[in-house]
């Protein structure tokens, strides 16, 4: 199991499991509050065009800094690659921001998300 959380494996056609990210407030050090917040899940072609953009489940409570994002229908059912990822959120006071950001090191700023092959029957 691959412990990066900017790494995730998943097989092609799959829809278990789901991306399942912790994020921290940076200000405070405590799991990000996501009360009253909408976030999507948004995926780009490996050339970072865009792929889609689905609701993202918060866990609950909100404030446990949780956010899931659960495959549907033919999500996986893609070209065997990685591809960028990132969560898109909205806060109760209507400003933007994107998860995961690093400012220090902008290419950990998303979630590589990798489709694998599936062996053969």
């Amino acid at each position: 199991m691959n412990r990066d959380p900017l790494k995730f494996f998943i097989k092609k056609g799959d829809l278990d499991p789901p991306i399942r990210r912790t994020f921290i407030d940076g200000n405070t050090g405590l799991p990000k509050d996501f009360t009253g917040h909408t976030v999507h899940f948004v995926m780009n072609n490996p050339d970072h065009t865009a792929k889609f953009k689905e609701p993202a489940v918060i866990e609950n409570p909100p404030t446990s800094g949780v956010l899931l994002y659960y495959w549907k229908g033919s999500e996986t059912y893609i070209a065997l690659d990685t591809y960028p990822c990132e969560f898109h959120g909205v806060d109760q006071a209507g400003k933007p921001y994107t998860l995961p950001k690093n400012e220090e090191e902008p290419g950990k700023s998303h979630i590589f998300v990798t489709i694998g092959r599936k062996l053969a029957v």
